[in-house]
């Protein structure tokens, strides 16, 4: 559509009646001619042309269809185009003809001139086709500034269901609807520290947990969460965390630098653990080597051997007298467990000095560790507890078998056996809360809000749900794995397993999980992994250690671009 009106000249100046100067206005013809000596004329309809007249410029048509009716950008010189009653006539298109809308008449023409203003006096402004006479817009002398760029402001209520703006449009003049839309294609953490930061209706719009739930549902229609859903649950944040592990791990060449670390590595990796917000990693192997490698000085993909070295912060061959089968840690308290039946304390802060070690009576398998209390299961069938501040160790028989894996919360500490069971320690209570049979015993368990997954010794994977310690049976996965599942990671983004099939795989979290990546790098068994703030790393049993490190340190592991 179109802005087109008289001059704000004496009519005697113009064609003959207002319907003549639009006719002029949008004539076949788009190059007009004038002379020193003779009146301007224009070629195509030889109408002689007054100053003011040839002065004016038509408007730039853009005409696009959407639905039902077309919608156009017009470009005017809107100080020139002022009728003297205040009102601006608009023509508009439709189909394939080119119509002037006149307050007093209507005239079919062919084409429209389409010489660019080259004024500073331009206006851009949306107009669709029900938009007729009898709701046109106004204006006055006092609209239009002395730069000739008119702060007209047209209102579309009356025909067409959208809003009122002014000047040429921007984002956030736009309906909810259309950003919501536009919001589609962005990615979640773009949203959340970027847009949602512009100005306070777009953080209102995007502080709705509802939006992120849907946002979710839309792209992984599969129940999420995988259990009944905590009622202080982040959706936002479980958006972000999902959209990036997926974007990463469907493409881990793009996102993510690989390398296999085997410096000063010397025997079978049993334990890997990540600290510092993913920046450091301990490992030991059956060479009873404890060592700390700083991840955040990795060079790139082209690293020298010395590079390599220089990432290697601490080595301690003496830390253990038998293999390093567990790692945990609280703060900078580096915690080991060995078949030598002890527990150690290294402080990462200090050059990994000692600062306690206890004494168990068989090997440690698994480590639970928190503030003031270590929960050890060991090779007797016994969970030890060890005060932290006293020292004090005590234990506690609730299995017939060595005690394979342990985790636990503020309320509930979970073991699993080879007698093929799983029992829950009510720590309030002080006795055993419940206890469940398992067709396969459970090598390894993660317990994270009200979810508990563990992997079996046939390569399956579990899900109870713990929301009220009820722990109730959720489901039974085969997730392609062909041997056991030795290590188990959940967060809100994904689950994470390795194998004895020499695999690592990356699930959605969903009830009925599917595989994003299947990742093969070490050529024999993986005894464990562990994942923090983007990085993953694996101990494998080919005396090497698999890592993944997100290509851009930065907020939450990965950079808005």
């Amino acid at each position: 559509m179109m802005s087109d009106v008289p001059d704000k000249q004496e009519s005697s100046h113009h064609h003959t009646g207002e319907t003549e100067t639009a006719k002029h206005l949008l004539c076949n013809s788009d190059v007009h001619s004038e002379s020193a000596d003779a009146p301007a004329e224009c070629t195509s309809c030889d109408s002689p042309l007054s100053a003011p007249h040839a002065n004016d410029t038509a408007a730039t048509i853009e005409s696009t269809s959407a639905g039902d009716f077309s919608t156009f950008f017009c470009k005017t010189n809107l100080k020139e185009n002022i009728a003297d009653d205040g009102h601006c006539e608009i023509n508009y298109l439709a189909g394939e003809r080119n119509r002037l809308e006149s307050l007093e008449d209507n005239h079919e023409l062919d084409t429209a001139c389409h010489e660019e203003l080259e004024t500073d006096g331009v206006i851009v402004y949306q107009i669709n086709k029900s938009f007729t006479s009898d709701g046109l817009p106004s204006m006055t002398d006092a609209d239009t500034n002395t730069d000739g760029v008119s702060d007209l402001k047209l209102d579309f209520n009356k025909h067409y269901n959208s809003f009122t703006f002014e000047g040429p449009l921007t984002l956030d003049q736009l309906d909810d609807d259309v950003l919501f839309y536009i919001a589609t294609f962005l990615e979640a953490r773009v949203i959340k520290h970027a847009l949602s930061k512009v100005c306070l209706r777009f953080q209102d719009m995007f502080a709705s947990q509802r939006y992120w739930k849907m946002r979710i549902s839309k792209r992984w229609p599969k129940k999420y969460p995988a259990v009944s859903c905590p009622p202080d649950f982040k959706w936002d944040e479980a958006c972000i965390e999902r959209e990036d592990i997926h974007r990463v791990w469907t493409d881990t060449q793009t996102y993510t630098d690989h390398f296999m670390y085997s410096c000063n590595v010397y025997g079978e990796v049993d334990a890997v653990h990540l600290m510092k917000d993913g920046g450091l990693l301990v490992s030991g192997d059956r060479n009873r080597s404890l060592n700390l490698i700083d991840l955040t000085k990795y060079p790139g993909p082209a690293a020298t051997d010395d590079q390599m070295k220089d990432m290697l912060v601490h080595s301690n061959t003496v830390s253990h007298e038998g293999w390093i089968w567990s790692i945990t840690s609280v703060g900078n308290d580096v915690i080991t467990g060995s078949w030598d039946t002890s527990i150690r304390m290294f402080d990462a802060g200090a050059d990994c000095k000692l600062v306690s070690s206890f004494k168990c009576k068989s090997p440690v398998l698994s480590l639970y560790a928190e503030e003031n209390e270590i929960v050890a299961s060991c090779f007797d069938k016994k969970v030890y507890f060890i005060d932290r501040r006293t020292s004090n160790v005590r234990s506690r028989t609730f299995h017939t078998k060595p005690v394979l894996c342990v985790t636990g919360n503020d309320n509930f500490i979970l073991s699993g056996s080879e007698d093929k069971s799983i029992s829950i320690y009510d720590r309030r209570a002080g006795k055993i809360f419940m206890m469940f049979k398992l067709d396969s015993y459970p090598l390894c368990m993660s317990y994270s809000g009200n979810q508990l997954w563990f992997g079996d010794k046939s390569g399956h994977l579990h899900l109870h749900d713990g929301t009220e310690g009820v722990f109730q049976y959720a489901g039974f996965y085969n997730v392609s794995h062909t041997e056991k599942i030795t290590g188990v990671i959940n967060t809100p983004g994904a689950i994470f397993t390795c194998s004895g099939d020499r695999t690592v795989k990356v699930l959605e979290p969903t009830k009925e999980p599917d595989v994003i990546a299947t990742l093969s790098v070490h050529n024999k068994e993986i005894a464990k992994i562990d994942y923090r703030n983007g990085v993953l790393v694996s101990a494998g049993g080919d005396e090497c250690i698999g890592v993944w490190v997100p290509k851009h340190w930065g907020k939450d592991a990965y950079r808005l671009s």
